[in-house]
């Protein structure tokens, strides 16, 4: 099986139809977050704080949780 790489730039979160179940979908880290009904306003406003919380939290994960020593 072909070693899966990690992206180094994240991908724009896009607000989307799920045809399926017509509701709005975005996808944040590979993950999608299933926001209600496409189009509703409900949707959308759960689409910015999820993309605004996404935005706050992302550079927070890259960040080393302990620095090397030096000696």
């Amino acid at each position: 099986m072909p070693e899966v790489k990690p992206k180094l730039k994240p991908e724009p979160a896009t607000y989307s139809l799920h045809k399926a179940s017509g509701q709005a979908v975005v996808k944040l880290d590979g993950r999608s977050h299933y926001l209600g009904t496409y189009g509703s306003l409900e949707s959308h406003a759960a689409c910015r704080r999820l993309f605004t919380e996404w935005v706050v939290e992302w550079p927070l994960a890259a960040i080393p949780t302990q620095l090397p020593m030096e000696i």
